[in-house]
């Protein structure tokens, strides 16, 4: 018997040296494989939406293009007017190619001067139920081995070249992009293989992503159009990086096994550290925007947005008081302010040339505010946006203006280009009156912690009285953060604050969720609105 324990003890003991050598091999081919799947899942992603940033770029300058052409009310639609209008059309867009009249199949006159000549563009691929027309695949005479797209709406047609929203930059070899009508499931635009049959998993306007047939997918429909993209990465670089990785870890797994198993647990550990998350919410792009409506305090109505940025890491919301300073100790602040703007760039994309009188704060730290990069930056966002002069503000914290000799310089530039610019949080940090005025702001938000000591008696009651008095002495307006009862919002506007925000006025929402909201403020007619236009905002529900 005591030979059988001490067989079955050996048996046991070699068991177990087997799996301390294999387990941390395993482990690592298994950790190896899941952060390179993510990683390639993401590379798809950053293709699949760059491309619909340029097919939704081109969609708004095609609407745009025909509902100014429309608007002319040219019965024949080939005046000297309309021509000239098609001409400075074509030369101002950036994805247009040619637009023009069309009749049936032919274009009876256009942007190309083509001297009464009607082309023949053939008859029509996809109509969506908006009722736009698409043809896929024409072909002109004066352009031979060339294919083009042809949109055609309220009888006009625009033409834009096919490489175009697709002419992503990549950085991996045999990538294949596209882009296709949600509502037929046709392929609009194409480079590589692309299967039909994944347009399917994307119905009800979800993004999907999936490993199928030795590609990673990504099929991303737009949420502003009946359109979407789809990126499709093979997984041979994949599977060559896992193999790569086993070869490097079966030797060293059996040669120093319990080493592994430590240094698994400690990178397992760093791995949840909160500046790694951060870089791997970035390249997996678990960050997004909510927008908090920003309210005129004496007529009631939804002056602009705050947009916040929020990270949800797998099912785990880290708030923002946590993840911004880590990411400010890190040195990753400035990457969270890019994708800040790269979300904001996304979604309210043409916001301004349909809400001109609306504003969008987004929020900059003080490494943002001494370097001349954020003005490249902000011109982004402007030029995303349509914003014009007093349409943006950047918000920034009491601490990030504590170096005026720093921060001025690019605090007065981006005045000069019609941002506007507030201190953030005030009453928490340590500004002086001195330096207010130095760097010549626009607005002063008062931080939450005084707003809820409205009306309490509370030592710090008094203090808002104070910074609304400093406020108006240095000709700043003012928004209150935090506002959540009627009494709060009544105080402050007796004390002179123009602006709130706050859950007694909204709640943070998702983009769409917003622009919902103000287009029904607007009376569901927004979209007319032109820049100018001094339609009043209803007050908000």
């Amino acid at each position: 018997m005591s030979a059988i324990r001490k067989h079955i003890a050996l048996i046991a003991t070699l068991v177990a040296a087997l799996l301390a050598i294999l387990v941390p091999v395993a482990l690592s081919i298994y950790f190896a494989d899941r952060e390179a799947t993510n990683a390639e899942f993401g590379r798809a992603m950053g293709y699949a939406q760059d491309v619909l940033r340029r097919s939704e770029g081109t969609s708004e300058q095609i609407l745009d293009g025909i509902n100014r052409l429309a608007a002319l009310n040219d019965p024949e639609g080939c005046s000297d007017q309309s021509v000239a209008l098609m001409r400075h059309i074509d030369l101002a867009s950036s994805y247009i190619q040619a637009i023009g009249r069309i009749e049936g199949d032919r274009l009876v006159c256009s942007s190309l001067g083509l001297g009464g000549t009607k082309l023949n563009l053939g008859p029509v691929d996809v109509v969506q139920s908006s009722g736009v027309k698409i043809r896929t695949n024409v072909t002109l005479p004066f352009a031979e081995g060339s294919s083009f797209l042809v949109v055609e709406a309220a009888g006009y047609a625009t033409i834009i070249h096919k490489d175009l929203p697709i002419d992503t930059a990549l950085d991996v070899p045999d990538v294949s992009l596209a882009t296709y009508s949600q509502q037929s499931g046709q392929i609009l635009t194409q480079r590589g293989f692309i299967d039909p049959a994944w347009l399917q998993t994307a119905n009800g306007g979800t993004t999907r992503q999936f490993i199928e047939n030795g590609n990673l997918v990504v099929v991303a429909p737009s949420g502003r159009f009946q359109i979407g993209a789809v990126v499709a990465l093979p997984i041979a670089q994949l599977n060559s990086r896992i193999q790569s990785v086993a070869l490097v870890a079966l030797p060293v797994g059996i040669a120093a096994g319990a080493i592994l198993a430590i240094a698994i647990v400690y990178l397992a550990r760093q791995q949840r550290s909160m500046p790694n998350l951060i870089r791997a919410g970035l390249r997996r792009n678990e960050f997004y925007l909510e927008y908090q409506p920003v309210v005129d305090l004496v007529t009631g109505k939804w002056a602009g947005a705050e947009a916040l940025l929020r990270f949800r890491h797998g099912t785990e919301l880290i708030r923002p008081d946590i993840f911004i300073p880590s990411a400010e100790e890190a040195g990753l602040i400035q990457q969270i302010s890019r994708r800040v703007v790269g979300l904001a760039c996304l979604d309210a994309a043409g916001l301004f040339r349909e809400f001109p009188s609306l504003h969008l704060g987004i929020n900059l730290s003080a490494a943002d505010l001494a370097d001349h990069q954020t003005l490249s930056l902000i011109d982004t966002l402007t030029e995303a946006t349509g914003a014009r002069s007093g349409n943006l503000m950047v918000e920034a914290t009491e601490r990030s203006f504590t170096d005026p000799e720093t921060a001025g310089p690019i605090i007065r530039k981006l005045r000069m280009s019609g941002v506007l610019v507030a201190v953030d949080d005030f009453g928490t940090g340590y500004s002086s009156l001195s330096t207010l005025q130095a760097l010549e702001l626009d607005y002063l938000k008062i931080d939450k912690a005084f707003v809820d000591s409205l009306g309490t008696g509370a030592a710090t009651s008094s203090v808002v009285a104070h910074i609304i008095d400093m406020a108006k002495s240095l000709n700043l307006k003012m928004i209150a953060e935090g506002v959540e009862t009627a009494e709060q919002a009544q105080m402050l506007r007796e004390l002179g604050v123009q602006y709130a925000q706050g859950w007694l006025f909204g709640r943070p929402m998702i983009y769409r969720q917003f622009i919902d909201m103000v287009r029904r403020q607007h009376g569901g007619h927004g979209h007319l609105m032109r820049p100018g236009s001094d339609t009043p905002l209803h007050p908000a529900q």
